[in-house]
Formats: structure tokens, C-alpha cells, sequence
């Protein structure tokens, strides 16, 4: 074999050892990912709850609801979840976070605040699951607006042939005495 033809063949051989550790790698790769023709799993609808979506906290045992007398102001912005198959045969997992905005009123005293709120599992009508959960705010000096997004909250949905987890609706709120609820409802959310 000339020489010139030997160096090719050397040549292309070790393109070929290579190009073997390669190929295979791509193979082993192809296994991985979402089975064909498989789409992510419905999530539940996460929505506001339309009275309780605001809070307006005054001063206890102020006299009116007059600006000075405010302690703070918070509005539920977006409520959204990340939904994957569950762990669990028949279910499907949702992270939800739910996104607020502060506005510290002249009458807080210090600059941390806890404000409940709720999150609920309904289906139609049909409450299923509801947890409480508080939302630690603090104020940096100078700043008198925050808005802030709560830890993702696991939810698991159970889900049949006819029950996906979009028949399902979560529900955040603030939780609201009587009293805070009319006010609400008299400034017409």
C-alpha cells in the first residue's frame, strides 16, 4: 500500500474512534424527553377571588377610614401556577405563587406587617381544599410600595378520564374580616 493511501486510511480511522463515542452518545440521548406525541398536563385555573382580591388595613379603634388612619393597602396582582404530571399514578402537580403589591399607609407602625391570605381548591361550587397562609412584608426605609411574590405552594389534583385538572380552579384571597369584606364591596371591586 503506497504510503500516501496508508496515511488516509489512518486518518480516517481515527475520525472513525471519534465519531463512534459520539454517535452513541447521541443514540442514549434520543431516549431521553417527553414520550412522542405527549403534551404537558392541563393546569387548574388560577384566579383572584373578586371581593376579596384587596385589602384595606386601618389603625384598630380609629374613628373613620380617613387616609391618616390607613395602615396598608394590598392587592393580589397574578396568581399563576407550574403544572407537571404528579409522582402519584392519576394526579397532576401545580406550583402556585401568588404575586402582591403593598402600599404602606401613614398610620403603620414599624415596617413589617404579616397579612393572611387564602388559597382554595374549588370545582364549580364545590370547595375542595383551602389552606391559609401569611405574607411577611417589610419596608425598606424610604419605600412606601413593595410588590412581592409568595414560595410556590405544591398542590396535588387528583385526575381521571373525565376530570382533568382544569375542571379545577384555585382561588387566592386576602382573608378578610365581615367588615373589610363590605368595604369591598361598597367601593365596588
Amino acid at each position: 500500500m503506497p504510503a500516501a493511501a496508508a496515511a488516509r486510511c489512518l486518518q480516517s480511522a481515527r475520525w472513525s474512534w471519534l465519531a463512534l463515542p459520539l454517535l452513541a452518545g447521541v443514540l442514549l440521548l434520543a431516549g431521553c424527553g417527553p414520550k412522542p406525541n405527549t403534551f404537558a398536563p392541563y393546569c387548574p385555573a388560577a384566579r383572584r377571588l373578586p371581593d376579596a382580591y384587596q385589602v384595606t388595613l386601618y389603625r384598630p379603634g380609629a374613628a373613620g377610614q380617613d387616609i391618616t388612619d390607613m395602615v396598608l393597602q394590598g392587592t393580589i396582582v397574578d396568581v399563576s401556577g407550574i403544572c407537571k404530571d404528579g409522582d402519584q399514578k392519576n394526579t397532576v402537580e401545580a406550583d402556585t405563587s401568588v404575586t402582591f403589591r403593598f402600599v404602606r399607609g401613614p398610620a403603620m407602625p414599624g415596617r413589617t406587617i404579616t397579612v393572611p391570605y387564602l388559597l382554595t381548591v374549588a370545582m364549580g361550587d364545590q370547595i375542595h381544599d383551602q389552606a391559609a397562609f401569611g405574607m411577611q412584608v417589610t419596608f425598606p426605609s424610604n419605600v412606601d410600595t413593595v410588590t412581592l411574590t409568595s414560595d410556590p405552594v405544591r398542590m396535588v389534583f387528583p385526575v381521571t378520564k373525565t376530570t382533568n385538572a382544569a375542571s379545577y380552579t384555585v382561588w387566592a384571597a386576602f382573608r378578610l374580616t365581615p367588615e373589610e369584606l363590605e368595604y369591598n364591596r361598597q367601593r365596588g371591586q
